[in-house]
């Protein structure tokens, strides 16, 4: 996965979960357009499996870094965020998630690495033990399966580079078979992850319906070789999307439909309000990042 490839799957994911959480259906319930548009609302969830993937592979693909070092940018960049949206009422699980993926992620990993084949199966086997455990004998009052389930993606994501270097593949052979496992995937979820959603044994098992379709468009974007300006600037603030729409998104749309009346008017405005406020917090966050760098320039200077 290059740069170009991680860009457009970033704004992909942000573009999902916006799609997933501000969107309110337009066409009537029962019509065909109706019908589509409730699917791949309802479907987008794979935004966040997308932001996993990725998470878990840019990880694993990194040069070596102080973990203390690694641990504290995270925690700057993400806590703030899950601090401020807690104090408005709102627990951002997503936030919190990531965070222990950055915490556990590097020890296990480097421990894993050097027998990958063993060790994602070993992984694999502890991930079904422990939602087992998590699950079905602590049962929790609380859904931790809206994170369990994502494990797998996230263990993917982490040994897609192995994969990667064994598939001497050409860029046809590339596009039929990512094109086969997205189409194949969309009815896997259509089936399972829309119409009737696999809880058995647990809730939130419907999620791993999406695996097949994220390696679908994984596959499928990483054939794209052209720059856009749009995806860079999507790509850019896909965190800060998340926090925006999960804060305000459900009191801006109720609040614009009530104004306006309308539900594609409601749907425009809400989600422009939502980019531009999560652009203005990015571009916040840049800031205060850069200010010590700055300074240490001129200081140096």
């Amino acid at each position: 996965m290059n740069k170009l490839t991680k860009k457009y799957s970033m704004a992909l994911a942000a573009l999902l979960i916006l799609l997933y959480h501000c969107w309110i259906n337009v066409f009537r319930y029962g019509s065909v357009l109706g019908n589509i548009e409730r699917f791949i609302v309802t479907s987008s969830f794979v935004g966040v499996d997308i932001f996993f993937f990725v998470s878990a592979y840019s990880l694993s693909t990194r040069p070596p870094e102080d973990y203390v070092s690694f641990i504290l940018n995270r925690a700057l960049k993400l806590m703030p965020l899950f601090i401020i949206a807690y104090a408005l009422g709102t627990f951002l699980w997503f936030l919190p998630s990531l965070m222990i993926v950055y915490l556990i992620f590097p020890l296990v990993y480097n421990k894993c690495k050097q027998n990958p084949g063993i060790s994602f199966m070993l992984l694999m086997l502890a991930w079904a033990v422990v939602t087992w455990l998590v699950l079905g004998v602590l049962k929790p009052e609380q859904d931790y399966g809206i994170f369990l389930f994502r494990i797998p993606v996230i263990i993917l994501g982490a040994y897609a580079p192995y994969v990667s270097k064994s598939m001497l593949t050409t860029k046809k052979q590339r596009a039929v078979l990512g094109t086969l496992f997205l189409v194949f995937g969309t009815a896997v979820v259509y089936i399972w992850g829309y119409i009737e959603r696999i809880n058995v044994p647990f809730k939130g098992t419907f999620y791993l319906t999406c695996i097949p379709q994220l390696i679908g468009i994984m596959l499928l974007l990483g054939l794209i070789e052209k720059e856009s300006k749009i995806i860079n600037y999507f790509a850019s603030m896909t965190l800060e999307l998340y926090f925006v729409q999960m804060v305000t998104g459900n009191w801006l749309i109720n609040n614009v439909y009530k104004l306006s009346g309308s539900r594609i008017l409601t749907n425009l405005i809400t989600l422009g309000v939502v980019i531009l406020l999560s652009k203005a917090i990015s571009l916040i966050g840049e800031t205060i990042n850069d200010t010590p760098k700055k300074i240490a320039t001129n200081e140096r200077g």
